[in-house]
């Protein structure tokens, strides 16, 4: 038997090692992704999605919500559209009942419509 052997293998997806020698692979951090395994580095959330730590793939933000940037990473940081409201504006949003409105984005409650 050979020893001082070191065997490599590449990290899963989800992960990554940007450094020589290292015996274990790092996570994908909160707001980052990546789908294939063996790489050096994560790319960064895309616009409309989020990605939790460890993320292979973007999960898309619930119904009612959306989120214009790239590094969220849960469904909380998704804001809710016009016509929909969520505890501090953000998901999970409901859609206004009927009889109620709402004209802007990331809002806690619907308005009553003028009689």
């Amino acid at each position: 038997a050979q020893t001082g052997m070191t065997f490599c293998s590449d990290c899963g997806s989800g992960s990554y090692q940007d450094k020589a020698g290292k015996s274990s692979c790092e996570a994908c951090p909160a707001g980052q992704m990546q789908p294939q395994s063996g790489m050096t580095f994560c790319a960064s959330c895309i616009p409309q999605h989020y990605c939790p730590p460890g993320s292979i793939v973007a999960l898309s933000c619930p119904v009612g919500s959306s989120f214009s940037g790239t590094s969220a990473s849960s469904s909380s940081d998704c804001k809710c559209l016009p016509g929909y409201s969520g505890e501090d504006g953000r998901a999970p949003c409901r859609l206004c009942p009927a009889g109620t409105y709402q004209g802007e984005d990331e809002q806690s409650s619907c308005r009553s419509c003028p009689p």
